[in-house]
């Protein structure tokens, strides 16, 4: 998070998640790694707790899972996402 200029910068929105997996329906090539590595966002749950988002590729769809922010296996990513993207 402070590598990527603090919460302010680092937050991304569910919303802009559900874009981008759309925008590469059937894992087409993209700005989100397709090869089953994870795509991490740090998105607002409902609550407003923030939460450590991977978006993984896998042969028939897209998979999402969030974590609470300090678990240390969420962080297995390739590729972080954030407002400085």
């Amino acid at each position: 998070i402070k590598a990527l200029g603090g919460r302010g910068k680092c937050v991304t929105t569910l919303a802009e998640l559900s874009w981008m997996t759309e925008q590469q329906r059937a894992g087409r090539s993209g700005d989100l790694l397709n090869d089953g590595s994870a795509n991490i966002f740090y998105i607002h749950d409902f609550s407003g707790a923030l939460r450590v988002v991977s978006v993984r590729w896998r042969d028939d769809g897209w998979r999402v899972y969030a974590y609470e922010i300090d678990c240390p296996r969420c962080f297995l990513g390739r590729r972080v996402f954030s407002r400085n993207s």
